[in-house]
């Protein structure tokens, strides 16, 4: 094997890629190198570029979700060898080491931060899941976020409301929701109403509706639900008022600490929002499933979602669409991500 791979450098903050020659790491104790055949992109990806945010190290490698073949394994990797197909969340948002970034032809993974995949699953699906995943798990299951045990199964007429659905995030909270044993409600543009319910959601309700709050209510009030738990996976615009507001006044049982419901942000609550009075905000970070709360990336990774793709009780969507040219087309997903998708996963090919 060369000592040296491509990959995509982003040299300061704000400034395009780069096409570079870096060498090609060695894997620690508890690391597995992965020679990378899809990558997909995220909108926290052209973010970090043009702002930095909380990384520091530059010139860097962007990027939390590769799926490819494991090259090498690390000291103390017991559950994983050479040779093994694998989907895993790569670190650098959290490490802020080149070496962790997604965008390369080689990559390092953490071993609770990787999934064995069935034999013949698609790299470009599998490459959907890390972020997506690892955001819902944490925002399940997170000690600062829902606080759900693992083992969580939710009681009869517990429902969970999903706002922004058909986003990727979305998709995938629909579906773990579901497999935990919620009624899923999923909001969203009506257009989304069909997918979404073949996902796993029970009940749908359009963010465009004047009337989308008595809607929900006929729901709950009809099906004897109660709503204790949400997720707002945009968490900009307006979405946090109408996520906020449809949790507000739904009934619950009070089972949350403090008697409040719990709606989880993707992002920070924006500046100048109003909570209610009855909902505690609490925000995800997705990569606390790796270094703050380590027992869930492991479940997640290493158990739930090995299991979940051979079962078929987890699939990829949205659908992916193919960024043409490889590491090369690197600058120009992340520009289509920037002006917005929607009801897509960009994945491109190494």
């Amino acid at each position: 094997m060369s000592k040296e791979q491509t990959a995509a450098i982003v040299p300061s903050i704000g400034a395009p890629v780069e096409l570079r020659q870096v060498p090609i790491p060695t894997p620690g104790a508890h690391e597995i190198l992965v020679r990378n055949v899809a990558i997909a992109v995220n909108p926290v990806d052209w973010k970090l570029q043009a702002y930095g945010l909380w990384l520091k190290n530059f010139p860097t490698v962007l990027g939390s979700d590769v799926a490819g073949v494991i090259e090498s394994v690390g000291p103390e990797v017991t559950n994983f060898k050479a040779g093994d197909r694998v989907t895993g969340y790569s670190g650098v948002i959290y490490t802020d080491h080149l070496e962790d970034g997604a965008f390369q032809q080689y990559t390092i993974l953490r071993d609770i931060a990787a999934a064995k995949l069935p034999q013949d699953y698609d790299f470009r699906k599998a490459a959907t899941f890390p972020m997506t995943l690892a955001t819902a798990a944490h925002a399940l299951h997170g000690k600062d976020t829902l606080d759900l045990p693992l083992d969580f199964k939710a009681a009869t007429g517990e429902a969970f409301l999903v706002y922004g659905a058909s986003s990727a995030v979305g998709n995938t909270t629909i579906q773990v929701a579901r497999n935990l044993g919620f009624t899923v409600i999923a909001v969203a543009s009506a257009s989304h109403e069909a997918h979404l319910k073949s996902l796993g959601a029970a009940h749908f309700l359009d963010r465009n509706d004047p009337a989308v709050g008595e809607a929900l209510d006929k729901i709950l009030s009809t099906h004897k639900l109660y709503l204790a738990y949400a997720i707002d996976t945009i968490t900009g615009g307006d979405s946090f008022d109408l996520a906020a507001a449809l949790l507000s006044r739904a009934p619950s049982v009070q089972k949350v600490a403090g008697g409040k419901k719990k709606l989880a942000l993707v992002l920070p609550l924006p500046e100048g929002k109003q909570v209610p009075d009855n909902v505690e905000v609490v925000i995800i970070s997705a990569y606390s499933c790796f270094n703050a709360q380590p027992d869930i990336g492991k479940y997640i990774f290493n158990t739930y979602l090995p299991e979940s793709l051979e079962k078929g009780t987890l699939v990829a969507s949205p659908p992916i669409k193919i960024i043409e040219g490889g590491l090369a087309s690197t600058q120009q997903a992340w520009d289509i991500s920037k002006k917005g998708v929607s009801g897509q996963k960009l994945v491109i090919e190494v």
